[in-house]
C-alpha cells in the first residue's frame, strides 16, 4: 500500500492499482536501461520497430513476497511479455520473449523453451531493480541432460516434475480491449 497526497488528503493506493496504472499509461516505470517511461513509449531492446499493443495481463506474486507483479502480453507479432515489479515505491519493467514464459502457473512457475526437446521449468525472484531466473527442472532431450532443483537427474525424475507442473493451475489472464 502506498500513500499519495491529493488535495491535502492522504489517499491509500494499492500496489496492484499502481501496476495497472502502468498498463493504462497513467504511471511511468523504469526500464532495463534505467529510463523512466510510459508503456506506450517503450521500445524493445532487440527490435525497436515493434509497437506495444497489450493483449492480456495478470497480477501474480512471482517471488512469494506478498506483493504482486504485473505480467502483460504486449506484442502478438513479436511475441513478448513485460513484467512490472515494485520496489521502494518505484516500478521496474522487464521484457521477456514469448518462448521465455510459456504456460505461466499461479505459483509463478513457467516454461522456458530453447527449441524442440529443450525446456526449463523456471521461476522469478526480484532484488530491488533486478530479477533472477531460477530453474526448478531442466530437460534437454537431444543431449540427455536432466536436472531437478539444480541437481543432475534422470529423464524419469524430470517427467515426474513435468506431470506435477501440468496439474498446476494456469494463470487466469484478463483480456484487454482497445
Amino acid at each position: 500500500m502506498s500513500s499519495i497526497v491529493l488535495g491535502g488528503c492522504i489517499n491509500r493506493v494499492s500496489t496492484d492499482d499502481l501496476l495497472v496504472d502502468v498498463l493504462n499509461n497513467k504511471h511511468t516505470f523504469i526500464d532495463e536501461s534505467n529510463q523512466q517511461i510510459y508503456l506506450k513509449d517503450y521500445k524493445f531492446r532487440e527490435n525497436k520497430d515493434i509497437e506495444i499493443m497489450p493483449k492480456k495481463y495478470a497480477l501474480i506474486d512471482f517471488d512469494k513476497d506478498g506483493t504482486n507483479e504485473l505480467v502483460v502480453y504486449v506484442s502478438q507479432n513479436y511475441g513478448a511479455y513485460m513484467i512490472f515489479h515494485m520496489h521502494d515505491e518505484k516500478i521496474y519493467g522487464f521484457e521477456f520473449l514469448e518462448r521465455a514464459m510459456i504456460d505461466l502457473k499461479t505459483d509463478g512457475v513457467f516454461v522456458q523453451s530453447d527449441g524442440a526437446g529443450i525446456n526449463a521449468y523456471s521461476r522469478l525472484s526480484f532484488n530491488k531493480n533486478k530479477y533472477q531466473v531460477s530453474e526448478d527442472a531442466y530437460s534437454n532431450e537431444m543431449d540427455n541432460i536432466y536436472r531437478v532443483n539444480g541437481e543432475k537427474s534422470t529423464r524419469e525424475q524430470v517427467n515426474a516434475y513435468t506431470q506435477s507442473f501440468d496439474k498446476k493451475e494456469s494463470v487466469a489472464w484478463k483480456q484487454i480491449s482497445n
